[in-house]
């Protein structure tokens, strides 16, 4: 703020600053220019609570879609390598386990010993050894010979047909299946298995096998496979 002073005698005008009052704010000015903060620091302090929100549910969503898809590659590759312990086990023509359809929904009817297994992985922080003929984690067993400290991962059902009687061709399809699809759910129970020789090596008995529910209400494949093979 400047003064105006007239000098009256020379009859010059001129401009002086108006001594304490100079670049002094006004208090009202004050009060406006301390809203403008408080409001800018709560809009910056909301975007980044914003950002930081979606930032979070983007990396959640992003691991959930890493794990279905390994879950889903290990899926394929046992319904793959399921194919092949069908044509070394060569067992006998029975459809019984699979609702085939269009082999685009595969789901399982039930489970028929001789027809079906389980890929098992060890359970968190458990130090379990391989089964015999298990080169690596998954592993494929028996339902009656899961080793202690697994859990189910995969339940893989299987069914066999002659398509060719004369040239010993036949028709395999295998469907993997989630491990809620076994009887005992897909956890190991951590007791003993009833025989003695069982308990000391390890191994689970055999479980239940009950009737499956019904088929529009039965556990969908998560990988299927089907080929026509040779029993040698």
């Amino acid at each position: 703020m400047k003064r105006v002073i007239r000098n009256a005698e020379s009859g010059m005008t001129s401009w002086k600053a108006a001594g304490a009052d100079a670049g002094r704010v006004p208090s009202w000015g004050r009060d406006r220019q301390a809203g403008f903060t408080l409001i800018e620091t709560l809009i910056g302090a909301f975007i980044f609570s914003v950002l930081g929100l979606v930032l979070v549910q983007f990396v959640a969503v992003n691991a959930a879609l890493l794990t279905a898809s390994a879950r889903q590659r290990d899926a394929d590759a046992q319904a793959t390598g399921g194919i092949n312990r069908i044509v070394a086990l060569k067992p006998a023509d029975d459809t019984q386990s699979l609702d085939w359809g269009d082999g685009k929904t595969v789901r399982l009817r039930t489970l028929v010993a001789g027809y079906y297994d389980y890929v098992v992985v060890p359970h968190p922080g458990e130090k379990t050894e391989l089964p015999q003929g298990c080169n690596g984690w998954p592993c494929a067993v028996p339902p009656d010979r899961q080793p202690q400290g697994t859990d189910i991962l995969f339940v893989r059902a299987w069914t066999v047909s002659t398509a060719d009687a004369l040239r010993n061709i036949h028709q395999v399809r295998i469907g993997v299946f989630p491990s809620a699809a076994a009887p005992s759910g897909g956890k190991l129970g951590g007791g003993k298995s009833g025989a003695a020789e069982d308990a000391e090596v390890g191994i689970q008995p055999a479980p239940v096998i009950g009737p499956m529910p019904p088929t529009l209400d039965a556990p969908e494949a998560i990988a299927a496979r089907e080929g026509f093979v040779t029993f040698r």
